[in-house]
């Protein structure tokens, strides 16, 4: 990712809405991700998790954490 996709994505997800984060990834590298600031309590729009099923696939993802988290585990 370079300096203007983060700039691109910051825009999207709002200053307002989300705050980004990198984290460490259990093989050692690192991901950028957004955390959303106010809690919205109950489960995600069945549109975002298709969102986010499609993503793990595309980036070639494990789904198992993804899918436990959905589960309530």
């Amino acid at each position: 990712m370079t300096p203007a996709h983060l700039e691109s994505l910051d825009r999207y997800e709002g200053p307002h809405t989300y705050a980004r984060r990198q984290i460490g990834l259990p093989d050692g590298r690192r991901a950028w991700i957004y955390l959303e600031m106010v809690h919205r309590p109950g489960p995600p729009a069945p549109e975002y998790v298709e969102r986010l099923r499609r993503g793990y696939a595309d980036f070639g993802f494990d789904a198992a954490p993804l899918e436990a988290a959905l589960a309530g585990g």
